[in-house]
């Protein structure tokens, strides 16, 4: 890029540096605007190369910063919502453990009462036969 820049400058100031001498030489009442041109030129155009490079600097470090700032928000989305889908299923999971508690819970219950009945049936026919 500033190898362009300066090349297009160059050719630029050579150009009026030519068309300056052409204009000297054949004594042209314009050989004075060319002269002018020329020296305004000499000093304008690098002036204006390095002003451009300098923007184009600055603009591709704050296109960089900026996408370094997009990188981080992303990531920091991307990290809360695979937060939120792991919160999400361990509660689930623990739900599920809870029902399935509760569900094999109940026959335990069942079971138990039954073999209390048992009990006192044994007990009962014990007694009898006593």
């Amino acid at each position: 890029m500033k190898r362009i820049l300066a090349l297009i400058g160059a050719c630029l100031l050579v150009f009026l540096y030519i068309m300056t001498f052409v204009t000297a030489l054949m004594s042209t009442p314009e050989s004075k605007d060319w002269l002018s041109a020329s020296i305004g030129a000499t000093v304008i155009v690098p002036v204006v190369i390095y002003a451009y490079m300098m923007f184009a600097r600055v603009s591709s470090r704050h296109e960089e910063q900026s996408r370094r700032h997009e990188e981080i928000f992303f990531q920091q989305m991307k990290d809360q919502v695979r937060r939120q889908q792991e919160e999400k299923a361990r509660a689930e999971k623990e739900q599920e453990k809870d029902q399935e508690q509760e569900a094999s819970s109940q026959p335990i219950d069942e079971q138990i009462e039954q073999l209390q009945e048992q009990i006192q049936q044994l007990q009962a026919k014990k007694q009898q036969g006593k």
